[in-house]
């Protein structure tokens, strides 16, 4: 299967396209599915999906791939998907021969035959059956909100607005490696989102390699002492976050280099990502809910943009119908 490609087919929608002229009214978003977000033990934001007659519970993440748990994908009768792999691909250590797939709907819309990489050993006690990675989102069938201010995605059909009504200006490009250009106190890093965390997160290297500081001396070994900083301007897009504070750690947990690029290799099964292409610790930061809730997502992918606004205490995202009695997939 395709990078979580869905095939769309919409029926009896009514395409509406952007008015010329000044003071035309802004196009209005054809919203065919929309997911309150849960909350997971750990604190993780949680998308809810229909499994047959189940609920099941994914959280987000900023991998390539997606990830179920053996146990829970059992449970709800997931198939096996059969071809043996033979590229080298490993989940902690494990060679990985069968993938489990399974169809499953969010609102109006449909994931058939959608691929997840089994993983064992669930942590006690989460709610969350697994993971959806860049394969769920990568869609150039569907627009996708993230609004963790307003505690929902939404699914919109794409290509109707060329933007959303509450952007002010041109969206930025979305590069290919699901990274976000962020620029923190002047220096141009590149972001990845994660809804598991609380706080957003940079490496010892970067914070030394950018900002020329040497992180505070905590016991034998400082640089693997842990600490917040508060930095004072964060950009992405049209949002400017001021006064954010980020947690510096050492966020690349492998023993060496070569350990490092078997599990860039596990995480990109189908493209073969060269690991020498992925972004260093030293480019990279990830943000957090701290920073998420502050900030309103709108993924364009069939053009290749992102629009992010600043979202401000209180503010909802926009409340409209599904504009479809059914989406499905191939």
């Amino acid at each position: 299967m395709g990078r979580g490609s869905i095939a769309v087919a919409l029926a009896a929608l009514c395409m509406l396209s952007i008015a010329d002229g000044a003071g035309a009214a802004p196009c209005r978003l054809p919203r065919l599915a929309t997911a309150q977000f849960a909350t997971d033990t750990n604190g993780a934001l949680l998308v809810p999906v229909s499994v047959g007659d189940k609920t099941v519970y994914f959280d987000l993440n900023e991998t390539p791939n997606s990830f179920v748990y053996k146990d829970d994908a059992d449970r709800l009768d997931f198939g096996r998907h059969h071809r043996v792999v033979d590229d080298g691909f490993f989940v902690d250590g494990k060679e990985v021969v069968r993938r489990r797939t399974t169809d499953f709907t969010i609102g109006h819309v449909r994931w058939r035959a959608f691929e997840f990489i089994p993983l064992d050993d669930k942590p006690a006690g989460t709610i969350a059956s697994g993971s959806l990675g860049l394969d769920f989102l990568e869609n150039d069938k569907l627009d996708i909100e993230l609004n963790a201010a307003a505690g929902e995605i939404n699914f919109i059909e794409a290509g109707v607005c060329a933007t959303p009504p509450w952007a002010h200006s041109a969206g930025m490009a979305l590069l290919e490696n699901g990274t976000i250009p962020t620029t923190l106190d002047g220096k141009l890093l590149y972001a990845r989102l994660n809804f598991k965390l609380p706080v957003s997160l940079m490496d010892f290297v970067a914070f030394d390699a950018r900002f020329s500081q040497t992180p505070p001396a905590k016991g034998p070994q400082p640089d693997r002492a842990a600490f917040d900083h508060a930095f004072a301007r964060l950009t992405i897009g049209e949002a400017a976050l001021i006064d954010p504070v980020l947690h510096v750690q050492q966020t690349r947990n492998f023993a060496s280099e070569a350990a490092f690029q078997t599990r860039v290799r596990a995480l990109h099964p189908y493209e073969h990502v060269d690991p020498v292409k992925v972004r260093p610790p030293t480019d990279t930061i990830t943000l957090g809910r701290a920073e998420l809730k502050r900030l309103r997502f709108y993924f364009m992918y069939h053009t290749r943009q992102l629009f992010v606004t600043p979202v401000e205490p209180g503010a909802v995202a926009v409340q409209q119908e599904p504009d479809a009695d059914s989406i499905q997939s191939k």
